[in-house]
């Protein structure tokens, strides 16, 4: 009898050790870009509190306390909330993510500095083309204007919107020199005005002398070009009052701010109330890995004091 009961208890001991207890999972981010590319799994940041990197996966696939942890999908084509499940043994969490567009279009050039003649046309739609993950027909304009009768460069900014109305920005530069130096023969050779290597809209780059040195050979500095880290230039803390509009804001975010390589940049706006007194995080991002930060203060107004007669 005595035997029977030990041998019944361990049972029971056995039995309470195989319950699966339920893991706590938590998730790097609860939103997506739309038409990310994403293993879902690779949104878990931790279970039970332990973060995962990647030693937990074995052959691409999560394991924790060695079984198998299994991601469902989610469709980022489309815009929303998107349920999707995750099972560890036998249970089944289910999480909420938002699909959702916050990125203005990618703004490609030809290049990223021109030359003409002074009084030359400009073509700018046969230099600039956008690109967008889910807008088919994005919009452009020119921030400043561009005068071809003014000698000299001329820093041109274009600004990009989506069907949402998410902002990206790209300088360029164009240099109008006179029509004397594109005309004027030097040793009875002519003088090219693009031997800097810069384009005309829709035309091609040419150097002086064919590209061949004086010793036969081609022609190098014999060293590279060192490839520029790409950096935000310009960027600054604003000040505001409540009830300041949100354009006046975003002009005083974008003015002066380039990007040292000339590419395609974003601003995010993180949730700005200008109504609202207090303080906002401003990021600045652009498709070569540039970023930078910047805060917005919206301070209340000044009260009147009214000290009656």
């Amino acid at each position: 009898m005595r035997k029977t009961v030990i041998i019944a208890l361990a049972a029971l001991f056995l039995l309470g050790c195989s319950n699966n207890k339920p893991i706590e999972i938590k998730l790097t981010t609860n939103e997506l870009q739309i038409g990310s590319q994403i293993q879902t799994c690779s949104l878990i940041e931790s279970i039970d509190e332990i973060p995962i990197t990647d030693e937990f996966y074995e052959d691409g696939v999560l394991m924790y306390l060695e079984n198998a942890v299994s991601c469902g999908t989610i469709d980022t084509s489309k815009l929303g909330d998107h349920q999707f499940s995750i099972v560890y043994r036998k249970d089944t969490y289910k999480f909420l993510v938002k699909v959702v567009k916050t990125e203005g279009p990618t703004i490609v050039t030809t290049e990223e500095e021109y030359t003409i003649t002074q009084g030359d046309d400009f073509d700018f739609d046969s230099i600039i083309t956008l690109k967008d993950n889910y807008d088919d027909h994005p919009s452009y304009m020119l921030v400043n204007d561009f005068d071809n009768q003014v000698i000299g460069k001329q820093e041109i900014r274009i600004v990009a919107w989506d069907m949402f109305d998410n902002l990206s920005y790209k300088d360029i530069t164009i240099n109008v020199i006179e029509k004397e130096v594109m005309n004027k023969d030097s040793g009875g050779g002519s003088n090219k005005s693009n031997s800097s290597g810069s384009k005309k809209p829709g035309g091609s780059s040419s150097s002086s002398g064919g590209g061949s040195s004086s010793g036969g050979g081609s022609s190098s500095s014999g060293t590279d070009t060192p490839k520029k880290t790409p950096t935000f230039i310009g960027v600054k803390n604003v000040t505001v009052t409540e009830g300041t509009s949100e354009s006046s804001i975003m002009n005083k975010l974008t003015s002066g701010v380039k990007v040292n390589t000339g590419s395609t940049w974003r601003i995010n706006s993180g949730g700005l109330q200008p109504s609202v007194p207090g303080t906002y995080k401003i990021t600045y991002t652009s498709d070569d890995g540039a970023k930078a930060t910047c805060y917005v203060y919206v301070i209340k107004k000044a009260t009147e004091v009214n000290d009656g007669e």
